[in-house]
């Protein structure tokens, strides 16, 4: 169902009841924020009567568990995961405000048509366990290495895996090649054709070669050799990391320009614009006077609301939402919107920290962060969790993404690592023993 579907079933029409309405509006907005916090908050620890039974409060809980999956997937993959959660929960709260159904774009789709175990649940019942089995298991029989397509034509050589060879990839010089072309590998790897192309691109024989490249890398990464060149794991782990955001946004490029029509202005108004009035409008600004500065009108506005909203949800690359979370958090809306700014923009950028101040101190987020790790399980109501540091829920998204970001960037550095393990005890000690 697409957004332009959704928006005409209203909650009056399905009956939701005021409390759940309610609720519903705080799991958003703790999804924009915390993304998957939002769905185990409201599903275990901060609970209304009746959410158990209803079967649309039930299904916004499933897509908040879609999306706050889906940003903490992302989030290492490319750092830009934190852009779905906030986008897309801020869209949930502003649908549900105006008394209508929620669909996320793409995400609720294949929620709807997911089952997930109802984990702490009402009616959850334990099945039974089988016995031990009484007979000894059979021994392993070797097997050809198959991939999705069923070719069985090659084994892999554990022996030729034992002997050193990093084909044309220079280890000592620039390890940071091989982790870019096994992720293109890999990616590849499910169309053998594909597969096969790509293995060629890097100079790799064929499959069984392809392993023996990977297992002469994995003996260098943990060889001393390495340490002395690299610096040690976790700065071999960067390498992998800054790699892997170097193909995520490779590949968003691509998206982008494969389909330049997604991002095409609807009725005269820009992506970048609606995403602003949509962050102005989220941060309470009067929605009249919002829409009135794209110089539209009440009814136009509805248009291309629903307009952008569809078009998100037929877009399977996700380059909309990307570049709406991109444009949101850049809106210069809320008391960190420059934070909010930055930490986009440092998005662009290979291996650049957020510019700019500290929104708040790094031991306030640390504070904060372990707060609400807390309160989900104490049951506390993270608005007013949020309001005790005087901020809101979008504004935490701002300040957590611009921490999240530098942190990221710094991920090698022991000292930053260390500080944050000492503050992250020390205040789960001071929450935990709070009421």
């Amino acid at each position: 169902m697409s957004q332009n579907e959704a928006a005409v079933r209203s909650l009056d029409q399905l009956a939701v009841p005021p409390e759940l309405r309610e609720r519903a509006k705080m799991l958003w907005l703790i999804t924009a924020a915390g993304g998957l916090w939002g769905w185990a908050i409201c599903k275990f620890a901060w609970k209304v009567e009746g959410q158990d039974h209803n079967a649309w409060y039930q299904g916004q809980l499933k897509q908040a568990l879609f999306i706050g999956a889906a940003g903490w997937v992302g989030y290492p993959v490319c750092g830009l995961g934190w852009l779905v959660h906030a986008g897309l929960g801020v869209l949930g709260f502003m649908a549900i405000n105006k008394g209508q159904d929620y669909q996320a774009p793409v995400i609720g789709g294949i929620a709807a048509k997911t089952e997930i175990p109802d984990v702490g649940g009402a009616g959850a019942t334990p099945s039974s366990a089988p016995p031990p089995a009484q007979d000894s298991p059979p021994e392993p029989e070797p097997e050809p290495e198959i991939d999705a397509e069923g070719d069985s034509d090659w084994v892999r050589d554990y022996q030729l895996e034992a002997v050193d060879d990093s084909a044309s990839f220079d280890l000592r010089r620039d390890l940071s090649a091989w982790f870019r072309a096994e992720r293109h590998i890999e990616a590849s790897w499910e169309d053998r054709s594909q597969r096969r192309m790509a293995l060629a691109r890097h100079g790799i024989r064929d499959e069984p070669h392809y392993f023996q490249v990977k297992a002469t890398v994995e003996r260098f990464v943990a060889g001393a050799e390495a340490r002395q060149i690299y610096g040690g794991p976790m700065q071999i782990q960067q390498l992998m990391v800054d790699a892997a955001m170097d193909d995520a946004k490779a590949q968003h490029q691509q998206n982008m320009q494969a389909e330049p029509s997604l991002l095409e202005p609807v009725e005269g108004v820009a992506l970048e614009h609606w995403a602003w009035a949509q962050a102005h409008i989220a941060q309470g600004h009067d929605a009249a006077q919002i829409i009135g500065q794209l110089q539209i009108d009440q009814a136009r506005w509805e248009r291309v609301s629903a307009a952008w909203n569809d078009r998100m949800s037929r877009d399977t690359s996700q380059v909309i939402t990307t570049e709406y979370g991109k444009y949101f958090s850049g809106a210069g809306a809320g008391q960190f919107a420059e934070a909010g700014q930055q930490a986009a923009a440092s998005m662009t950028t290979q291996g650049a920290e957020p510019a700019g101040l500290e929104p708040i101190p790094f031991e306030r987020w640390v504070e904060i962060s372990v707060a609400m790790d807390v309160g989900a399980d104490k049951g506390w109501d993270p608005v007013q969790l949020l309001g005790n540091f005087s901020m809101s829920a979008a504004d935490w998204g701002m300040a957590s993404a611009w921490w999240s970001q530098k942190f990221q960037v710094h991920a090698h550095d022991q000292a930053m690592l260390d500080r944050y393990n000492q503050l992250q005890q020390y205040y789960q000690a001071h929450y935990s023993g709070g009421s």
